[in-house]
């Protein structure tokens, strides 16, 4: 579940992605509990992304957003 959405962040940027919702895939890889989002994300700075969200975990309302990851030291700066 997404706890929360960095201001002027690339979801926050991509728009369509808010607090509550849930990520279900990165890119096409589906996302379970054990999942290392981290992992998913560390070559795809500065590269399109697509992370399929929806309302709730079963997949109501989903969508795909198209993003552009930062680096950490970028996040940093952000918050």
């Amino acid at each position: 579940r997404i706890a929360s959405v960095l201001p002027l962040g690339p979801a926050d940027v991509a728009g369509g992605i808010v607090a509550g919702q849930y990520l279900l895939e990165i890119d096409g890889t589906p996302l379970d509990a054990a999942s290392n989002i981290d992992a998913l994300l560390q070559f795809r700075v500065g590269k399109r992304t697509d992370l399929r969200v929806a309302a709730t975990p079963a997949g109501g309302d989903v969508r795909t957003v198209a993003v552009l990851p930062v680096t950490t030291g970028t996040e940093t700066g952000l918050a």
